[in-house]
Formats: structure tokens, C-alpha cells, sequence
């Protein structure tokens, strides 16, 4: 009776080991899954940043514009106002320092968006003293403080979906772990049972102090005699 009611456990042992395994198959394929929308939100990821860079190599034209402009804004000037010597000189030096501003500004962009958005407000500020009735040149630098919000926006929300990712990344994998370790709790709880089924001889007394020797006990609590 013993030995077919612990066949009667390998049977249903094996049958949660086949349970457990086809789980695990099912989250290797929710894994999968998730790896391969990894790889979509990846490739978004990508287009997004490709998106962003040419929105950078825009902007670094209309700098490159602008310095052009005003360069040939300082030529007109110190053509058109030799009368007023005294003020051309000093609009010379800001237009001057505007344009060390700008070049300072186009070589650090790419790598420095903040640095950039600290120069286009000093830019900006000074270009208002020279061009206080220009309302076409403080429409673009209001424009493009809008977009470098927005780039900014735009990162902070990638940064948070990536957290997202990774942080389901994490569940899943401790999902898998720990399936990973019950697996091999029962395939050790499987061994003991087939070795103390091939011990098991045909004599066995039901005692109340079974549990104490638990080298010697089968599944039902019972002491097990071993025949010499």
C-alpha cells in the first residue's frame, strides 16, 4: 500500500514538474515577447533620436543663417552711418561680440543642448538691445526655445519609458528565477523520492514519532523497517 501511494505521488509530482515546465515554456514566449517589443521601442527609440539630430542640424543652419545676416547687417551699418561715428563703433562691438556668441554657440551644440539654450538667452538679450524693432529675428529665437523645450520634454519622457522597460525587464526576469528555482527544488524532491522508493523494503510500522527520523520516514508519516 505504501509503495502505491508513493508511486501515486511520483505521478502526481511528475505531473506539476510537466505543469511547472510548460509555465515556464509560457513565460519563455511572455519573455520572448517582451524582448522583441524591447526591440520595437528600440528602433522608436532610434527614429526618435534621428528625428531629434536633424532637428539639431536645422537649427545649427538657421545659426549659420544668422550669422551670415549679421555680418552683413554690421557691413550696412558701417557703410550707411559714418555720420554717426561714436555709435558705429559701438554697435560694432556688439554686433562683434554677437557673433563670438554665435560661433561659440555652433561648435557646442551637438554635444552641449543645455550650454546652447544658456548662450541663446545671452544671444537673445543682446540681439534685443541691437535689434530692438526686428520682430522677425525675436520670432525664430522664440521659436527655437519652444522646440528646445520641447526636446527636452520629449527626453524626459523616453527616459521614463525606458525606466518602465526596464523595471518590467526586472519582474520578468525574477519571475523566471524564481520558477527556475522551484524547478529544482522538485527535481531534488523527485531524487529523494525514487531513492527512498528503491530503499523501501516490505515491513513498515506506523509510529506517532515518525518525523523524528527523517532519513527513515516515507511520504505518510510512517517509519520505515529496513529487513536484514
Amino acid at each position: 500500500m505504501g509503495i502505491e501511494e508513493t508511486t501515486q505521488k511520483l505521478v502526481e509530482v511528475q505531473g506539476e514538474k510537466e505543469q511547472l515546465e510548460l509555465k515556464l515554456l509560457e513565460l519563455n514566449l511572455q519573455f520572448a515577447e517582451v524582448k522583441r517589443n524591447l526591440e520595437v521601442e528600440r528602433e522608436d527609440l532610434t527614429n526618435k533620436v534621428r528625428v531629434l539630430e536633424t532637428e539639431i542640424e536645422h537649427l545649427r543652419k538657421q545659426n549659420e543663417q544668422t550669422e551670415v545676416t549679421l555680418t552683413q547687417k554690421l557691413q550696412t551699418y558701417e557703410a550707411t552711418i559714418e555720420s554717426h561715428h561714436a555709435d558705429a563703433i559701438k554697435l560694432r562691438q556688439e554686433l562683434t561680440h554677437a557673433q563670438l556668441i554665435l560661433e561659440q554657440v555652433r561648435r557646442d551644440h551637438e554635444a552641449e543642448i543645455d550650454l546652447q539654450k544658456v548662450n541663446y538667452r545671452t544671444l537673445q538679450a543682446e540681439l534685443l538691445e541691437v535689434q530692438t524693432k526686428s520682430g522677425e529675428r525675436k520670432r525664430k529665437v522664440e521659436e527655437t526655445k519652444k522646440k528646445l523645450v520641447e526636446v527636452d520634454e520629449e527626453k524626459e519622457r523616453l527616459a521614463g519609458k525606458a525606466r518602465e522597460l526596464a523595471v518590467k525587464l526586472a519582474e520578468v526576469e525574477r519571475e523566471l528565477e524564481r520558477e527556475r528555482q522551484e524547478k529544482e527544488r522538485l527535481s531534488r524532491d523527485i531524487d529523494q523520492l525514487h531513492d527512498r522508493v528503491s530503499n523501501l523494503s516490505t515491513c513498515l510500522l506506523y509510529t506517532s514519532d515518525a518525523a523524528d527520523d527523517l532519513l527513515c520516514v516515507d511520504l505518510g508519516g510512517r517509519r520505515i523497517i529496513k529487513k536484514k
